[in-house]
C-alpha cells in the first residue's frame, strides 16, 4: 500500500512539474496542441500533426501543421513539412526509416526523411473509383504503399502503388459493404490478405497476396460468422478473429489448423475490437470498447491471465513483451507489468506510442505538448517544445 501511494505521489509531482513547464510563455502562445503522433520504426523520428481551434463564420475551423523531430538531437528544432493538411490525416514512417507518407482524403504525399523532399504525390481521383488517403500503409520493402478507396463508394478496394515511379501496381476489392475501413487485414509481410464474405454472414476467406498481382490463390476459409475484429501477430505467423458469439479463435498461417480457442468477449464487438499479440510468446490482449475490458489471454497455456475493466482500445505491447499499454477515455495511459503480476500504473495523456528501445513511450499530454516517458522508472523524460504557428 505504501509503495501504491509513493507511486502516485510521484506522479502527481512529475504531472504538477509537466504542467509548469509546459505552461511557461502559454498567455503569448497560440493555443496549438498536438493531434497525432507517428514514430519511425527505429525511434529516431518523431512526427507530430498540431493544430489549432478556432471559430469560424459558420462552424469550427482547424489550422493543421506537421513538425518533424529528431529524439536523437533533443537541441535540435524540428523540421516544418510542407503538406496541405486536412481533418482526418494518417501518418507513416517506412519501415527502412527512411520515407514518411502523409495522406488525408484528397491527397497522399511520400517524403524523403533526410531532406523532406517529396518523392509522390496523388490525389484522390488517381484511381477509377476515388482513393481515401486516411488510412495508407508501407509494404515490408518500403517499395510500395496502399490505400483504400472512398468510403461513399462503396466498393472498398485497396489500391497498391510503387513509391519511386507513381504506378498503379494492383487493385484488391478489400472489404463487403458499407462499412468502416481501418485496417487492411493484410499479414504484416504482404503474403497474405483476409476479406470478409460479401453476405457478411458465415465465413471469411485468406487469399494469397503479391503487392504487384493482387489477390492470389484462396488459402482458406474461416467459417467463424459475425465481422468482428482480425489482426495477424507481428511475424505473420498466426491471425486471430472473433466470432458471432464472442469467441476468439488463433490460427496457424502456414497451415490454417485452429491453434485455441476461448471465448473472451461478452459481445458482439464489430468493428470495435482490437487485438493484440505479444512480439514473442504466446500472449493475446484484446479490448472491446462496447463491454470496455481488456482481456489477456495466453493461448497456448489456454489460460486468461488478466480480465478487468479499462475503457480502452488499441492495446500494444511493448518490444520486449514486458508491458501492455492501453489508452483509456477516462483514466489516461494503462500500463500493465506482465512480468510483476500485471501491476498497474497510469500515467497522463493519450495517443500512446513505444519507442523500440522497450523503455520509452511517447504520448499527448494533456496540455497538448508531446510529454515522453520512460515507463520502467516511471519518470517524465522530456516534454518537446512546439514550433507550430
Amino acid at each position: 500500500m505504501k509503495a501504491a501511494q509513493r507511486q502516485i505521489c510521484g506522479l502527481i509531482v512529475v504531472l504538477l512539474f509537466a504542467c509548469c513547464v509546459s505552461g511557461l510563455g502559454a498567455k503569448d502562445d497560440p493555443p496549438w496542441r498536438a493531434g497525432s503522433l507517428a514514430l519511425s520504426h527505429d525511434g529516431r523520428h518523431l512526427a507530430v500533426l498540431y493544430l489549432l481551434e478556432y471559430e469560424g463564420e459558420r462552424h469550427t475551423e482547424y489550422d493543421l501543421e506537421i513538425w518533424l523531430y529528431d529524439l536523437e538531437q533533443h537541441l535540435t528544432p524540428p523540421r516544418f513539412v510542407e503538406f496541405s493538411v486536412s481533418g482526418g490525416t494518417d501518418i507513416q514512417f517506412s519501415p527502412d526509416n527512411k520515407l514518411l507518407a502523409i495522406g488525408n482524403y484528397h491527397q497522399l504525399q511520400v517524403f524523403d526523411v533526410a531532406s523532406l523532399k517529396p518523392l509522390l504525390k496523388l490525389t484522390n481521383f488517381e484511381s477509377e473509383t476515388r482513393a481515401d488517403f486516411r488510412w495508407i500503409y508501407f509494404s515490408p520493402d518500403s517499395e510500395y504503399i496502399m490505400a483504400f478507396t472512398d468510403w461513399w463508394a462503396r466498393d472498398h478496394d485497396m489500391h497498391v502503388w510503387k513509391i519511386r515511379t507513381g504506378e498503379k501496381a494492383s487493385r484488391v476489392d478489400a472489404r463487403r459493404g458499407q462499412q468502416w475501413i481501418e485496417r487492411p487485414w493484410l499479414s504484416p509481410d504482404w503474403n497474405q490478405f483476409f476479406r470478409w464474405r460479401e453476405d457478411g454472414d458465415e465465413a471469411g476467406t485468406i487469399y494469397a497476396f503479391d503487392p504487384e498481382t493482387g489477390r492470389g490463390p484462396i488459402q482458406a476459409v474461416l467459417d467463424v460468422g459475425g465481422n468482428g475484429g482480425a489482426a495477424f501477430s507481428p511475424d505473420s505467423a498466426l491471425f486471430a478473429i472473433s466470432t458471432r458469439y464472442g469467441e476468439v479463435q488463433v490460427f496457424e498461417t502456414e497451415t490454417w489448423n485452429l491453434k485455441n480457442s476461448e471465448e473472451l468477449l461478452e459481445s458482439t464487438c464489430d468493428e470495435y475490437l482490437s487485438f493484440a499479440f505479444s512480439h514473442r510468446g504466446s500472449l493475446l490482449a484484446t479490448t472491446c470498447v462496447r463491454d470496455d475490458r481488456l482481456v489477456v489471454w495466453d493461448f497456448e497455456l489456454g489460460e486468461v491471465l488478466l480480465q478487468v475493466r479499462c475503457f480502452g482500445s488499441a492495446p500494444q505491447f511493448t518490444p520486449d513483451d514486458s508491458h501492455v499499454v492501453v489508452s483509456t477515455r477516462f483514466s489516461g495511459i494503462q500500463v500493465w507489468n506482465v512480468s510483476e503480476s500485471f501491476e498497474l500504473t497510469v500515467f497522463p495523456g493519450r495517443f500512446p506510442l513505444l519507442h523500440p528501445d522497450g523503455e520509452l513511450m511517447i504520448a499527448i499530454g494533456p496540455d497538448g505538448y508531446v510529454w515522453i516517458w520512460n515507463i520502467r522508472l516511471e519518470r517524465l523524460q522530456l516534454i518537446l517544445p512546439k514550433f507550430a504557428g
